[in-house]
């Protein structure tokens, strides 16, 4: 919740009209822990502005009790309702904010429609694509073939942590490692070991459009190369181009670590330290790197069918200035475009400013642009409209 408490707190202290006029924050997380907190922070910096309601936090309550009666509101307001000032005495002059909790960013949608409103939206992907499941899959002599997980009935590893013996029986070929240099030495055994198919896969055949054999037309791709794709991220996003297109307008932001094509990226953290990603199921946070080239064309392709697959939603008609994806670029090449060294500089230059907190502001500054902290590593990709149909979004030009 620390980001949106910042956007909110910024948006008040820089753009108070616009600040005010936000009617609802809706917040995609499926963790309980999370949403807990959450709902502890933007109470905070919200109820000195509008009447608190939060809806959906609590996920150990049943679908009912989320959808008839708000945290922190009067039971059985309706939604409507929620949106409108208070009529108690004492907050006349405050109106009402709801904070909605989602599990899928489907169901954001899906509030859209049911209340039929023409209020622009204004998205924040802030490290969340990155979570998503992937589909691996690697070139083999045989042709394309999808990495898949298996249980490893007798580990015997080495100290770099992949299999030393092959379960024939599975038929299937033991993944080893690309990168060489990743050296690591779990605590238990790893139980699960990535494999490669034996053959072809629906998701293969589906996603890359190869034949029975794993092959592809005109594939001069080597063996032991990799492609990742993410098929809920791409979903997302083309979500996200019809939501800005068909409930009020609006723009998103997404950023991200990547780059523009796929790579070897998958893997896994704990306690902030690289790890194998099955070593600890459940216990350690698995990721890959966002392939921001997939997503652009999913936004900026011709639509190829009437309606989405996940939301049953229309698709755009004859729009002249559809939501378009733009990027992406370089975070510390959107943030000085923005005027992030102007803002640092002054925030510095301010009598108020501390040389503690003067330090602390040029030590963040360089750890979000500069190339070999985040600034390079980083992506921003943004969906919008062209301002009059011609002009790309600030930060993107």
């Amino acid at each position: 919740g620390t980001l949106m408490a910042d956007i909110i707190r910024s948006s008040l202290d820089s753009f108070p009209d616009f600040g005010k006029s936000i009617c609802k924050i809706h917040l995609v997380e499926q963790s309980p822990a999370m949403r807990s907190e959450q709902q502890k922070r933007l109470s905070e910096i919200v109820k000195a502005n509008w009447i608190f309601e939060s809806k959906g936090y609590d996920k150990d309550k049943t679908d009912g009790e989320k959808e008839d009666t708000p945290t922190n509101s009067t039971a059985g307001e309706s939604d409507t309702a929620g949106d409108k000032a208070s009529s108690t005495e004492n907050n006349e002059s405050k109106p009402t904010i709801r904070v909605i909790w989602h599990d899928n960013f489907a169901s954001v949608i899906a509030h859209s429609a049911k209340q039929d409103t023409n209020i622009p939206s204004m998205i924040v992907c802030q490290e969340f694509i990155d979570a998503l499941p992937i589909n691996v899959f690697e070139k083999t002599e045989d042709g394309w073939r999808e990495r898949l997980i298996d249980i490893n009935h007798e580990p015997e590893q080495s100290e770099d942590g992949t299999d030393t013996k092959k379960n024939d029986s599975s038929k299937a070929v033991v993944y080893q490692a690309a990168n060489e240099n990743l050296k690591f030495k779990p605590e238990k055994k790893t139980r699960l070991r990535f494999v490669v198919a034996p053959g072809t896969t629906p998701a293969l055949r589906t996603l890359l459009n190869v034949d029975n054999s794993g092959r592809r037309e005109n594939d001069d791709t080597e063996v032991g190369q990799v492609i990742e794709v993410c098929p809920e991220g791409i979903l997302l996003v083309q979500d996200i181009k019809r939501l800005l297109s068909q409930h009020g307008g609006g723009a998103a932001l997404i950023v991200d670590y990547g780059q523009e094509g796929s790579a070897d990226s998958l893997r896994g953290f704990s306690n902030h330290k690289q790890v194998h990603a099955l070593s600890l199921p459940g216990k350690v946070d698995v990721t890959a790197d966002v392939d921001f080239e997939a997503l652009r064309h999913a936004v900026n392709a011709p639509p190829k069918q009437p309606v989405s697959q996940t939301t049953g939603m229309e698709l755009e008609g004859d729009d002249p200035n559809p939501p378009q994806a733009f990027g992406p670029v370089s975070q510390g090449q959107f943030l000085a475009s923005m005027g992030v060294m102007d803002r640092v500089t002054s925030l510095i230059e301010d009598d108020s400013t501390t040389d503690e907190q003067a330090e602390d502001l040029y030590n963040a500054l360089e750890r979000l642009v500069l190339p070999e902290h985040m600034g390079e590593r980083y992506k921003v990709m943004g969906i919008a409209r062209k301002k009059e149909g011609i002009f790309e979004p600030a930060g993107f030009s």
